[in-house]
């Protein structure tokens, strides 16, 4: 029942009583046409037919230009109607009471056009509105689907609906005890009426200004404030309603989508934790024993060992303590990989840096024969010399590693397409096919069936992070040589033509 008192309310009030010079020109010109048309043909069709002709012109003004121009026109076409049609003629008196009936129909028929005329313009307007609101509330709805921060929520509400309805809104949420405007600069006023409404918790409509208190899931939360010339002329409370409910849940999605980021950041920080602390625990305990093993053996039998034996145990220690400082250089090298630091580069021959590596592994081989395929002339590409170094180092130490004695190990350097490619290939134990993606991960080791030693498992993602922070590509391939083993390759980008090699 209430609907219908505030739908008459709204019909009358909105109805318009004052006209523009466009208006008022167009009536104008409509009650002459009319009056002029029903004065000139009287004669021929009589009194009755050429009243019609005024009250149709009374008609057309009020349903074009509404109420007050309807009036208007009614009282000039009685002026006209009594002066040169009513005896006494080219007169505005009355000589008989029947002579103001005209001016009761005239008007009588101007107030029905004009409130008819008024609803139906209200009508459009509304439907107008509705339509624009509608259109907003699906635009904004799609966009903020895609939100996931808050500042995109924020943006999106700021992009679409002041585009649409040329209003601004502006966001407040509870912070602390407290509003806090968020994005654009809100304004005293703006929020001063957002400070209202968040005490009655109940939305307020003037004549600039629409706001409505935010709620979520877990209570209100803000409030949001439609702000702008004529704003209740654009938007109404339900509107409003409806876009802060979006707006509200897009906000709680943001926030929820934040905290499980930081969740997930907490754990695979932790899971990073346990893997290093059980990476270190077992990789460094290996050659740390030998190390002790061969440092005591030393000490309490130096001088009953033979030179050969002492030779040993001497180089025990120098190859483990190189084995701990590459754990270390590996650990320390993913850590900035991880915190996304990117390595200065510098422009280095591959040719050259490839060669001085695989001189420094030919001590390590045992049995296994290494041969290499290098072309004539450098092959310059911009990259970071020493984590590049160690990238390879980690590279032939699985060939080494996982291959037999006897074994081959192939490292190539050739240049494909605009890229200097780098391939290190092995006869050993391979990997298996599901796992070649794998293998590039942190502390990630592949199931094996055979005797293998096992490494930190940084070292292939060592190779990736440095390859990937220098804009090329790594990945495995089996069988590598010989119809088994490994083949890494390796791909960066060739230095620009002026760049040139320290």
């Amino acid at each position: 029942m209430s609907s219908y008192r505030d739908l008459g309310r709204s019909t009358f009030r909105d109805l318009r009583l004052h006209l523009t010079w466009r208006e008022a020109a167009s009536s104008v010109f409509i009650v002459a046409v009319s009056s002029s048309l029903a004065v000139w043909s009287e004669p021929f069709i009589g009194l009755v037919s050429a009243a019609l002709l005024f009250v149709l012109g009374v008609m057309l003004v009020g349903a074009l230009h509404g109420l007050a121009a309807a009036l208007i026109a009614a009282f000039v076409a009685f002026l006209i109607y009594n002066f040169f049609l009513t005896e006494p003629f080219l007169t505005f008196r009355f000589t008989t009471t029947t002579d103001a009936a005209p001016f009761v129909a005239f008007n009588f028929v101007a107030l029905i056009a004009g409130v008819l005329a008024g609803r139906l313009q209200d009508r459009a307007k509304a439907a107008q509105r509705a339509n624009l609101q509608l259109a907003s509330l699906l635009e904004t709805g799609q966009l903020l689907q895609a939100a996931v921060r808050r500042e995109e929520v924020l943006a999106t509400l700021a992009a679409s609906a002041p585009a649409r309805l040329g209003l601004a809104l502006h966001a407040f949420l509870q912070e602390g005890g407290r509003l806090v405007a968020l994005g654009n600069d809100a304004g005293p006023d703006v929020a001063a009426i957002a400070q209202l409404v968040w005490t009655a918790n109940m939305p307020t409509q003037q004549e600039n200004a629409v706001a409505i208190p935010l709620s979520a899931a877990r209570g209100p939360i803000g409030v949001l404030v439609a702000a702008g010339e004529h704003a209740t002329d654009t938007v109404d409370i339900g509107f409003l309603s409806a876009l802060g409910g979006m707006l509200a849940l897009a906000l709680e999605r943001a926030e929820l989508s934040s905290r499980i980021s930081e969740a997930s950041a907490l754990a695979r920080s932790e899971e990073l934790k346990t893997a290093l602390l059980s990476s270190v625990s077992h990789d460094f305990r290996t050659p740390i024993a030998a190390i002790s093993a061969s440092a005591t053996s030393l000490r309490d039998y130096g001088d009953r060992l033979d030179a050969n034996a002492r030779e040993q145990l001497l180089r025990s220690i120098i190859d483990e303590g190189e084995r701990l400082n590459r754990y270390t250089a590996n650990l320390l090298e993913m850590s900035k990989l991880q915190a996304g630091l990117r390595p200065a580069g510098e422009v280095i021959d591959v040719v050259e840096l490839v060669g001085t590596v695989l001189q420094r592994m030919r001590g390590k081989l045992g049995g296994r024969k290494l041969e290499r395929q290098f072309p004539d002339g450098p092959l310059l590409v911009r990259a970071d010399a020493a984590l590049f170094e160690l990238a390879l180092v980690n590279l032939l130490s699985n060939s080494i590693a996982y291959s037999d004695d006897g074994a081959r190990i192939v490292v190539v350097v050739r240049v494909e397409v605009g890229e200097a490619a780098i391939d290190v290939c092995d006869a050993g134990f391979g990997i298996p096919e599901t796992d070649l993606q794998r293998v590039f991960e942190r502390f990630q080791r592949v199931a094996r069936y055979e005797a293998a030693p096992k490494g930190s498992g940084l070292g292939l993602a060592i190779a990736k992070g440095f390859v990937e922070a220098f804009d090329g590509r790594i990945w495995a391939e089996t069988p590598g040589l010989d119809g088994r083993g490994t083949r890494i390759a390796i791909r960066l980008p060739i230095a620009a033509s002026g760049d040139s090699a320290p």
